[in-house]
């Protein structure tokens, strides 16, 4: 959907973005990180030409992105900023309406779409008579989502969409993002500095450092298959977390021992979930005598095990992963 081929960007002679070349799938999310002042921003600019590149080409869904008013392209694209910037004179409403209207759906469709959204993004349906100021952060960052989506583009580009947000709402509005069933079809290029951000919503990372990619890969690759001391570096300071994060029960199911189901209580989990999050719910419910049950969507069956073995399993796979690429 989207193919970067050696883009640059110079300022006074300087290379912030310094030739770039990656390409992004229909459907997938791809993560810009890296240190501040690495470029990802201004990457992220380039793909819809609120900058320039200095040289290099962009193509989208086949087509160079110069071929047609950079307009004609932002209205194809949806936008989420850190920033939100929602119109402070416009109500919720007209603020989610904006693109719509000017590709001149008529008012119905209009209506139908801000129905929609207000009811996709957990907010009630009178919000959209208030205006902005009237919100929560938390609530504008559901409606610039909302109005990023109004068009239904195919693409969808975010530049730290949650780093305003407090912690709590944060992780909150994370979950909610990932589970949007209509996000599942978009192509998108999310900007982050958190990495358990990038972790958590991508499905593959480009991690930058002075303009230049230093490793584009799947979360698990970047975390046990480092492609240099920078990445090795980067990682460094939160890499068992990040370990535990990129792991999920699926991965661990191979190596976890046979457990006879008997009674007792029973906690059950995605297999999908990570280990880190499957722990952080096993400590909070404080009882370390009950069951795990991890369920295959697909199989339509359940896996039993302890906490213990799945401690045995987690370490098990990590030593695979770190033998396997020293």
């Amino acid at each position: 959907m989207i193919v970067v081929e050696g883009i640059s960007k110079a300022y006074n002679g300087k290379k912030v973005v310094d030739e770039v070349s990656f390409e992004v799938k229909k459907g997938e999310t791809l993560v810009l990180l890296g240190t501040s002042g690495s470029g990802k921003t201004t990457l992220l600019k380039m793909l819809n030409r609120l900058i320039q590149p200095t040289e290099g080409k962009i193509r989208i869904d086949g087509e160079d992105i110069t071929a047609n008013r950079a307009e004609t392209l932002r209205l194809k694209i949806g936008y989420v900023i850190q920033n939100i910037g929602l119109f402070p004179h416009y109500t919720i409403a007209r603020n989610i309406a904006t693109v719509p209207e000017l590709l001149k759906w008529d008012r119905d469709s209009v209506d139908d779409r801000i129905d929609f959204l207000l009811k996709l993004m957990g907010l009630p349906e009178e919000m959209g008579s208030r205006y902005p100021a009237e919100l929560s952060g938390g609530q504008k960052q559901r409606v610039g989502l909302a109005r990023a989506l109004a068009a239904d583009p195919p693409i969808v580009l975010l530049d730290e969409p949650f780093g305003a947000l407090d912690p709590i709402t944060r992780r909150q509005i994370q979950t909610e993002f990932k589970e949007l069933e209509t996000l599942l079809d978009k192509t998108m290029v999310l900007v982050t500095h958190d990495v358990f951000e990038a972790i958590e919503l991508g499905d593959r990372i480009c991690l930058m450092h002075d303009g230049k990619i230093q490793q584009i890969g799947t979360p698990t690759e970047l975390i046990f298959e480092p492609a240099n001391d920078f990445v090795w570096n980067y990682f460094k300071s939160q890499r068992f977390q990040l370990e535990m994060k990129v792991l999920t029960l699926r991965e661990l199911l191979p190596e976890i021992e046979p457990f006879d189901s008997g009674e007792g209580e029973k906690i059950v989990f995605n297999e999908e979930t990570s280990f880190l999050d499957t722990m952080e719910r096993l400590e909070a419910n404080k009882n370390d005598a009950f069951q795990i049950a991890i369920f295959n969507e697909e199989k339509q069956d359940m896996h039993y095990t302890r906490k213990d073995k799945l401690w045995v399993a987690f370490n098990k796979v990590k030593e695979k992963l770190i033998h396997r690429n020293q």
